[in-house]
């Protein structure tokens, strides 16, 4: 941030609210040079190289986080960037359900949704986008007055599952009944 104000109390406000760098006119054009270089240095070593990009994987599904990128059987879905949010926190909170309030503080930044389908619709264009469906293992379900869940029906594995439907052994409750 270059700007005429000098005070403390003016410095102390700038950097805690995001700023990189602080430097009061006038400046030294080498001294403001040397700083912009130093800070693009300082962000290079925090940007992630390709090697080390991560890559969350939810059976069929990868999500490559640095990227913002899905796929689905190892080819590329297009996703907007908050399609990919909803979906990257739907799989990592796989089980639980998350509130409307929630997801849309996550997924947009603000803290009060709006009266709109806005999340009904991402929701919707993100089950069809990766396939979220009980064809092919999950379901993505509205939780009534409160938000959704993602639940998978199989235990997510590369491998086949068991001998029993959805991998699951009944308990003594199913017999039962």
């Amino acid at each position: 941030m270059v700007t005429l104000r000098q005070e403390e109390s003016d410095i102390i406000q700038a950097l805690n609210a995001g700023a990189d760098d602080f430097i009061s006119k006038p400046f030294r054009p080498r001294e403001l040079a040397a700083r912009a270089y130093a800070s693009t240095r300082r962000h290079s070593l925090r940007t992630p190289s390709v090697a080390q990009q991560q890559t969350l994987e939810f059976g069929r599904i990868k999500l490559n986080t640095n990227r913002e990128t899905a796929y689905v059987d190892g080819e590329e879905v297009s996703l907007t960037r908050q399609e990919f949010r909803l979906a990257f926190l739907l799989l990592n909170q796989l089980g639980s359900p998350l509130s409307r309030s929630y997801l849309y503080e996550y997924v947009w930044g603000k803290s009060d949704p709006p009266g709109t389908r806005t999340l009904d619709v991402h929701i919707h264009r993100v089950r069809k986008k990766l396939s979220l469906t009980s064809e092919f293992g999950w379901n993505l379900v509205s939780v009534y007055g409160y938000g959704y869940r993602l639940q998978a029906l199989e235990e997510i594995t590369d491998e086949p599952s068991s001998d029993e439907p959805f991998g699951d052994k009944p308990s003594n409750d199913d017999e039962a009944t």
